[in-house]
């Protein structure tokens, strides 16, 4: 094995180590305190709603109830703050309705 094939290696190595410790870290994607005081808990969410409270209504599915909803946002989790057929399709499954509040939908935990 030559040197460059070994820096390559070694290189992929860390950056999948890299990759793994932050997935595993940040499994839940808790919003922080900042994201939790600017989301309107009141705001009606259905299909083609779209925005922060969209994103931590599929984060609840896909985290809290282990909900499938696509695999589209920044880290493929379908958390991507648009509320599309898959959301809707979960929220159904969780709650039998079609809009929901995050009000509403905290008190379904």
């Amino acid at each position: 094995m030559n040197k460059t094939t070994k820096y390559i290696l070694i290189g992929a190595s860390v950056v999948g180590v890299l990759y793994l410790i932050k997935y595993l870290t940040n499994k839940s994607k808790e919003p922080t305190a900042e994201q939790e005081l600017t989301l309107d808990k009141t705001l009606v969410l259905e299909k083609g709603s779209t925005g922060i409270e969209v994103a931590e209504l599929q984060r609840i599915l896909k985290y809290d109830f282990g909900k499938s909803i696509g695999n589209t946002g920044i880290d493929n989790d379908g958390v991507d703050g648009d509320f599309g057929a898959l959301t809707e399709t979960a929220l159904m499954e969780v709650k039998g309705v079609k809009k929901i509040t995050l009000k509403e939908m905290s008190n379904a935990k």
